[in-house]
Order: structure tokens, then sequence, then C-alpha cells
């Protein structure tokens, strides 16, 4: 794996991203999102962009309210203590599903190649899915909910991604 760089719209600071080497990492990666792809559309990308946007604005605000709910029981954590708080400690599992997709939906806008094959739809329908706390009765739903009955900055980052997945509705699948 190698490191690319790019520099932000804004003229922040450059942010470096993971890449996948060769063409068989890469290859089985996209395998892995799904087996029904098609090339990647600049309208795609788009959507893609302002949905990882949408998620990232998500995730901190929940990453927040998480964080505070600890320190109000383990006291003010460090920013190296959170880190490693947030990737070790079960109380902050929940929000990995939501990084995961972040991350993929990373991987495909930041792809160079422009006829890689990916499924849009499965990454719509996966952001679909974490942002549903109802039925699943999941350690991950029931800390969603109570975000979003806690926390106002949730339901209005939460808004934003409903929205965004809203105006692109799932397609229907031939049978």
């Amino acid at each position: 794996m190698t490191t690319s760089r790019r520099a932000s719209r804004q003229g922040a600071p450059v942010v470096c991203t993971p890449r996948l080497e060769g063409r068989g990492a890469r290859g089985a990666y996209w395998n892995s999102l799904s087996s029904v792809g098609v090339p990647v559309k600049a309208s795609d990308r788009q959507l893609l962009f302002e949905l990882r946007k949408a998620l990232l604005h998500l995730h901190k605000t929940l990453l927040d309210w998480e964080r505070a709910a600890y320190e109000r029981v383990h006291g003010r954590a460090s920013a190296a203590e959170l880190l490693k708080v947030i990737v070790e400690d079960p109380q902050f599992a929940w929000l990995r599903p939501i990084s995961e997709l972040i991350v993929r939906i990373d991987s495909t806008v930041d792809t160079e190649e422009p006829d890689a094959i990916i499924d849009v739809d499965a990454l719509l329908t996966r952001a679909r899915e974490v942002v549903s706390p109802g039925e699943s009765g999941s350690e991950q739903a029931q800390r969603y909910l109570a975000a979003l009955q806690e926390h106002p900055d949730a339901v209005f980052a939460h808004r934003a991604v409903t929205s965004l997945l809203k105006t692109h509705p799932p397609r229907e699948t031939a049978h």
C-alpha cells in the first residue's frame, strides 16, 4: 500500500489517503464491493463525494457525543488517549460501520482508473443501513438512536445524510 497526496479545495494542508498497489490488489478490492458494477460515472463520483462529506460530519458529531459520554465516566482524555480508546474500547465499536463505509467511499472516489468497476448502489444501500437505527436492535442501532434522541446536532447530521440518500432512491432489480 502506498500513500497518495492531494490538496483540499480550500487550500488546506495536504491530506494523505491510502492507495492500493497493483492491479491484483485493486481488482480484488473492487470485486469485494460487489459482483455487479459499472464504470464510475462523474455523477456517481460527485454523489459519493457528497455522501462521504455528509457521513464524515455525522461520524464526527456521533464521535463527539460518545466522547463526552466516555469523559463523564473516565475523565478528560488527551488526543492520544482518545485515539487509543476509539480504536480499542468497545464503547466506540458501534461507530466502526460508519468509519468503514467512509473508507470504502474514499477508495472509490480516489481511484485514478476511469474504468474502475464498482457498485454504487451497494455503497448507497450500505449507507442506508448504517443510518437506519430502528429495527435491528443491535448495539450500533441502540447507540445511534440514543444519540439522535440526546444530541440535536446528531439529528441535523443524520438528516443531511438521509436527505442525500432520498434524492437517489434504490433501483429496482430485475428478477
